[in-house]
């Protein structure tokens, strides 16, 4: 076996990489502090608590949205 060949079959052997895409997503539970609600990742949070389905943020949203001082967001 050529050296090309070994790597090549290592290289099917070994697991693909998880893109950030295929990493789970939760359920969250989003309140925005201001009163008149506030606005992250395309959606407008108002200040009442809204519950939004598993999937509906992307990995990188959802660090967004935790990191975000104008909201309070809770893990369902």
């Amino acid at each position: 076996m050529t050296t090309a060949s070994k790597t090549k079959a290592t290289a099917t052997k070994s697991a693909p990489a998880q893109s950030e895409a295929d990493q789970p997503k939760m359920a969250l539970r989003i309140t925005a502090k201001p009163s008149g609600g506030f606005r992250r990742c395309g959606v407008h949070h108002p200040a009442e608590q809204v519950d939004h389905p598993e999937g509906r943020f992307s990995a990188a949203q959802i660090r967004t949205l935790k990191s975000e001082a104008n909201l309070v967001v809770h893990e369902l």
